[in-house]
């Protein structure tokens, strides 16, 4: 029974390591980036403020451009877990409610001025731009899946797909607004539970099934 509680702390103490040297890893690559711009930051720029090496750094980011979305894409992997948690009881809406919400209270929290710079320095970069699509594609495929599962109709549904598009559309958009008027973050989740308001009620729930048959008829 020791052996086993041993061995549990061993493990944990290594995964809380793992997770504060990933961490380290973000912190420093988001300062250097904002200083010195992605392209001009080198890999071994950013292991020698982390004091690893970069074979390391790569067994915790598949590239550079990884580590630079790295705040964007834990957020959708947050996301993620919470659509595909079995056990959840909350509708998907409401999981985004909250997920829009977190993330105004983490702009609050943080450094506004530092986010600014982070959407700045990343628009300039052709490959970031890509793989922020990508970002914001599997995050519309989360959503309408996951939508259409909740109504109990097909992974093809329109208006779960339409539903899943405005709302992460409108999120793009208010939040690129807010980026420019430097409006308090408690302004951008008022707005953004307003998108999601106007996005429910106004969505047709048509679905590709009854289009079918409308057009067969």
């Amino acid at each position: 029974m020791e052996g086993t509680n041993s061995s549990s702390e061993s493990t944990s103490l290594r995964e809380r390591k793992k997770a504060k040297t990933r961490q380290s890893l973000i912190d420093e690559s988001q300062r250097l980036f904002s200083h010195k711009g992605h392209a001009h930051t080198t890999l071994e720029e950013i292991c020698e403020q982390v004091e690893i090496r970069p074979q390391t750094l790569l067994r915790y980011f598949e590239s550079k451009a990884h580590l630079a979305l790295a705040p964007m894409s834990d957020i959708v992997e947050d996301l993620r877990r919470k659509i595909a948690d079995p056990g959840r009881t909350a509708t998907t809406i409401d999981l985004w409610r909250e997920h829009v919400e977190a993330r105004a209270v983490f702009h609050k929290m943080s450094d506004a001025a530092g986010i600014r710079r982070y959407f700045k320095w990343t628009a300039r970069d052709a490959v970031l731009v890509a793989m922020t699509a990508a970002l914001d594609h599997q995050t519309l495929e989360y959503l309408a899946q996951d939508i259409a599962e909740d109504h109990g109709v097909g992974a093809d549904d329109l208006h779960s797909t339409q539903l899943a598009g405005m709302l992460v559309a409108g999120w793009n958009s208010v939040f690129i607004r807010w980026l420019g008027t430097g409006d308090d973050p408690t302004e951008l989740g008022r707005q953004q539970h307003a998108v999601i308001d106007f996005a429910v009620q106004n969505m047709a729930g048509t679905s590709v099934q009854q289009l079918r048959e409308v057009a067969g008829s």
